[in-house]
């Protein structure tokens, strides 16, 4: 489960799920429509895990906000997404 800051004044957000280096995914985030966090899936194939057994995802933020510019305090640091859980599960096909 996944959450993005969304205010009033700032009330969608698009983040890219990346991947080697590439957009592989885009989230989107809307004030009105989105629940405090919302279940994501990505299927990805099992090349995605490198040769120590780790999986390196990022995440692009298209406009991180602070509070101090949502007007909600005085802390200046952008956020982003927030990960609420994580679930991982190897699926044979």
């Amino acid at each position: 489960s996944v959450r993005a800051p969304l205010f009033e004044s700032h009330p969608d957000q698009r983040v890219a799920v990346v991947f080697d280096g590439r957009a592989i995914e885009t989230w989107d985030f809307r004030w009105d429509t989105e629940p405090d966090t919302s279940p994501r899936v990505l299927d990805l194939p099992a090349s995605a895990i490198d040769d120590h057994g780790f999986l390196n995802l990022a995440f692009r933020v298209e406009r991180p906000i602070s509070l101090l510019a949502a007007g909600l305090s005085n802390d200046p640091r952008e956020l982003g997404i927030g990960l609420e859980n994580i679930h991982l599960e190897c699926v044979n096909s």
